[in-house]
């Protein structure tokens, strides 16, 4: 009996140690689509707390997934990610996912299916990986994204520009002085005095004498006067109007002088015959 037990507990032993050197076997990678790819041009976004977290601003989640095929399970053991983060479409940066270590990257068992999860720079390009795994599954597959998000732009801050002080000049403007030339002075304009006009002197008609009877002289003949006209002369004081001096009109005047000298003469000669016959 001792020995039948230690047999059996040396057998278990043996196929327990066998079992921890078995190595890892190699599995393929399988990827309906393009690469290289973006973790945003991947169709199935998914963001899980306990696979990777996100999303996370500037930063992606790759998820790699280990099915199980037509009874075939396995789990992963690393994984080794290829990618390109300058963009020219060539393998740039290699990382090997392994579980622990609490890198940026790891290996976990959930709802019963092997996962190993990435976190990168937002926009690197997938190109390829590979994985090492314990059991039989034949391939794993890029389960699914979290893509990061864009970070919000600046908020410009406001910036304060003190206005420009504007120093008053010092120097006084110029006093316009008021014109000291006087206004002209406006003279009223005399006019000349009209001319006041005079009457026309009387003409002198001449008077008719009586008859008279003279005894042994002669009896004058009465002169015929003529009315002599009046000459208005210009002078700067107004207009004179005076009789004209002319030697006809002095004739004429000493003449009707002569006639009524003679005219009284004859009626004082007629007086005093009347006044003797009555004496007589």
């Amino acid at each position: 009996m001792l020995i039948r037990a230690g047999a059996v507990l040396t057998g278990v032993t043996a196929a327990v140690l066998a079992a921890t050197a078995m190595p890892a076997a190699a599995c393929g990678f399988s990827f309906v689509g393009k690469l290289p790819i973006k973790a945003v041009d991947y169709p199935t976004h998914r963001c899980e707390p306990d696979i990777g977290g996100g999303p996370y601003q500037g930063k992606d989640v790759w998820v790699f997934e280990l099915p199980a095929y037509r009874g075939h399970h396995g789990d992963f053991r690393s994984v080794t990610v290829k990618f390109d983060t300058d963009g020219d479409r060539h393998s740039d940066k290699t990382i090997v996912i392994d579980d622990g270590a609490n890198d940026g990257d790891d290996i976990v068992k959930h709802g019963g299916t092997s996962r190993a999860w990435i976190v990168t720079p937002a926009g690197w390009k997938l190109t390829g990986a590979s994985a090492k795994i314990n059991g039989k599954a034949p391939k794993f597959t890029l389960g699914f994204t979290c893509p990061g998000t864009t970070p919000p732009p600046p908020t410009p801050t406001p910036t304060y520009t003190k206005p420009p002080v504007t120093t008053p000049p010092t120097t006084a403007p110029p006093t316009t002085a008021p014109p000291t030339t006087a206004p002209p002075t406006v003279t009223p304009t005399t006019s000349a005095p009209k001319p006041t006009p005079t009457d026309c002197p009387p003409s002198v008609k001449p008077t008719p004498s009586k008859p008279t009877h003279t005894y042994g002289k002669p009896t004058p003949t009465p002169t015929k006067t003529t009315a002599v006209p009046m000459v208005t002369y210009p002078s700067s004081s107004g207009t004179s109007t005076s009789l004209p001096v002319t030697g006809s009109g002095l004739s004429a005047l000493i003449l009707l002088a002569g006639g009524l000298v003679g005219t009284g003469a004859g009626a004082l000669f007629l007086a005093r015959r009347r006044a003797a016959g009555r004496a007589s």
